[in-house]
């Protein structure tokens, strides 16, 4: 997304959805990645851990589709596509 296209559809659209939005400046192309984002808090008995991550991945995930499918229509990619672009960013600490 380029800085001044559709912000208030997307904001009006996170507060619809519960989702909290965050925006990744790419400085090559002068436009945003898109990320939906959630905090779990995890208990001092790592039991339910994996329950509550469950929950949180679920959300997001749902979260991310419904506004991709709002915004972006058609568009959608199989994570495939995007390998290579997250390992670069796992490299460059991002």
């Amino acid at each position: 997304m380029h800085p001044d296209a559709r912000q208030g559809e997307i904001i009006a659209s996170a507060w619809r959805l519960g989702a909290r939005i965050g925006a990744i400046l790419e400085i090559e192309t002068g436009s945003y990645d898109l990320t939906a984002e959630e905090d779990v808090l995890l208990a001092a008995d790592p039991r339910h851990d994996g329950t509550r991550l469950e929950a949180l991945l679920r959300r997001v995930v749902d979260q991310a589709d419904r506004l991709e499918q709002e915004f972006l229509p058609g568009l959608d990619q199989p994570l495939g596509a995007f390998r290579g672009e997250l390992e670069q960013e796992i490299v460059d600490g991002r």
